[in-house]
């Protein structure tokens, strides 16, 4: 796989993330002003359950088919690639059965763990989306392991186009009944989007399947193929390492809906800026239909009302993890778009040269890896930094003032994770490639550890409160991606550039994210309109980021011509000496 057919690939998953990230905002914006914090709130305590249980069944297989089926059309075997992906499909058709009935059966005693029983209708109707990924995983791995990556990237589009339109109708309709259900018709629109793009996939490989299987008939005999106890035995091995080290995240977030709700509950009396007081609990316990006990005071609504006040504790703490769950990380995991389609196209890229013994070769995929993931990461948590109050006003208008302040203070904190997450993301795929499965997850643990730990401590100091569950996110990513970073300098020969990873990326975006500051505050007060300074600054950060990247020479010649008509663009910006 030449570098440019690996670039190219990445960007077909690019382009094909940046449309499934925008149709996910247009889902997520107005899902969150449709069914508000507290629905939000809800609807992510279900999707990250959904997210360990895909993760435990589909993770590591895709990943395996991807890396084996690479490997097998790199020495010419097409019938021992389609041979691997027959197996793993039978493997990941079963799966998706267990998984599905296990959550569910599960979904009323997991509810009641997290601390809100409401949140069983969501956990319900996402149940069985779990069949439909898993068996879709298979086909996605297969040809991603050929370097055919529109398949996947028109999937995922159907993916997202399914759960906005009936994911956004059924959260509507269902509203009336309460958030939990429309939480629950928000949720079953992912359910039957994911059924939606396995129909799509299966009609994609149907048509493929003329020249797949004329290639396997020719390459049959000419290879001595391998039994279906050996490529088992082989899936297993890259799987179980790499399923176990994409546990990790679901499950600490699986940790942070018990450990934040319940360590929050106790403590929201004490906690600034947030609407605890007896007018408002009066005001919920009124729209339950409960009956107002004599004598009601700020003082003893927890001893006189009980189980209301339960209640009520509980429903400020998911409103605070609404947000920071529901608002801040969709906005933290935008950027990630393009570097998770770089990690897709750079473990079969890596693995072709590793298997080829092309040193030179894996060197060059990881520097440039690397470099790109920086471009990426580095601007967009620059910008989300120093622009985190107009975004959130903008993106989310119903949120109250209190829910703004809060999410403004979560995304400058996760804003710096955003760095970490996505070279962690690029540096796992890395290794994978070439071989180092286990590495990465070890590393990933130890993040984990620290996050939980750090959690644990600081949720329940009213002084920290949901900071502490931010915190601990960027430091679990800090410390993964700084050890993933040190053991792929070790296993690829990468040589560590000042200059190019550290240097250059603080002056580009240190420019940029002072021209997006001050821009954005003249033209608001100008305008006194907060989506056009916004806009306008935005724009202007990209401008002056782009010179930047020419004018430091952080772009190079051979990365343009990586690209479609980049030998052109390539030509012109040297002829005017923005680039050599």
């Amino acid at each position: 796989m030449s570098k440019k057919s690996f670039v190219k690939g990445a960007g077909i998953l690019a382009l094909s993330g940046l449309i499934v990230k925008f149709i996910g905002a247009v889902f997520r914006i107005p899902l969150m002003n449709i069914i508000g914090p507290e629905g939000i709130g809800l609807y992510q305590l279900a999707y990250p359950i959904y997210a360990f249980l895909l993760v435990a069944s589909t993770a590591g297989l895709p990943v395996a088919i991807s890396k084996m089926v690479s490997e097998e059309v790199a020495a010419g075997n097409h019938y021992g690639g389609y041979k691997i992906f027959r197996i793993s499909r039978r493997i990941l058709f079963f799966l998706g059965i267990i998984t599905s009935i296990v959550l569910l059966v599960g979904s009323g005693l997991v509810s009641k763990i997290q601390g809100n029983p409401k949140s069983v209708y969501a956990l319900m109707a996402i149940s069985p989306a779990l069949f439909f990924v898993s068996v879709m995983s298979a086909y996605r791995g297969y040809f991603q392991g050929m370097h055919i990556m529109y398949p996947t990237a028109l999937s995922q589009i159907t993916e997202q186009l399914g759960k906005l339109i009936m994911g956004l109708t059924l959260a509507a309709l269902w509203l009336p009944k309460g958030p939990e259900f429309a939480a629950a018709g928000a949720i079953l629109g992912v359910t039957l989007s994911e059924a939606a793009a396995l129909v799509l996939l299966l009609g994609i490989f149907r048509r493929k399947k003329r020249p797949i299987f004329k290639d396997a008939r020719l390459t049959y005999r000419a290879f001595s193929q391998r039994s279906s106890e050996d490529i088992l035995r082989r899936l297993i091995g890259i799987a179980i390492p790499v399923t176990i080290g994409a546990s990790i995240m679901p499950l600490v977030n699986f940790s942070d809906q018990i450990i934040v709700v319940n360590r929050l509950a106790p403590i929201v009396d004490k906690i600034a800026k947030i609407p605890f007081s007896l007018e408002s609990f009066i005001q919920f316990i009124n729209e339950k239909g409960i009956q107002i006990v004599p004598g009601l005071t700020l003082e003893n609504m927890a001893t006189a009302m009980p189980g209301a006040y339960g209640e009520y504790t509980k429903m400020i703490a998911t409103r605070l993890y609404g947000v920071m769950t529901g608002g801040v990380n969709t906005l933290i995991n935008f950027p990630t778009v393009l570097t998770i389609a770089l990690a897709m196209s750079l473990v079969p890229a890596i693995s072709e040269s590793f298997a080829l013994k092309d040193k030179k070769g894996v060197v060059d995929k990881t520097t440039l890896g690397v470099r790109l993931t920086l471009l990426v990461g580095v601007p967009a948590a620059v910008g989300l930094g120093v622009l985190a109050g107009p975004v959130l006003k903008a993106l989310y208008p119903r949120l109250q003032e209190w829910e703004l302040s809060y999410g403004k203070d979560l995304l400058v904190t996760m804003s710096v994770g955003v760095v970490f997450l996505t070279l962690v993301q690029t540096l796992t795929a890395i290794l994978q490639g070439v071989g180092k499965i286990g590495v990465p997850v070890i590393n990933l643990l130890i993040g984990a550890v620290l996050k939980v730990v750090i959690t644990i401590l600081l949720v329940a100091n009213p002084a920290f409160n949901i900071q502490g569950a931010a915190i601990g996110t960027v430091a679990c990513y800090a410390v993964a991606a700084l050890l993933n970073l040190i053991s792929v300098v070790k296993y690829t020969g990468m040589g560590f550039s000042l200059k190019d990873f550290i240097v250059k990326p603080a002056i580009n975006t240190g420019i940029m994210g002072v021209a997006v500051y001050y821009s954005y505050g003249i033209i608001f007060s100008k305008t006194g309109r907060n989506i056009i300074g916004l806009g306008a600054s935005i724009i202007l950060g990209a401008g002056i980021y782009a010179i930047m990247l020419l004018v430091t020479r952080t772009i190079k010649a051979e990365d343009l011509e990586s690209i479609p008509k980049g030998k052109a663009i390539a030509g012109l910006l040297s002829r005017i000496g923005l680039l050599k």
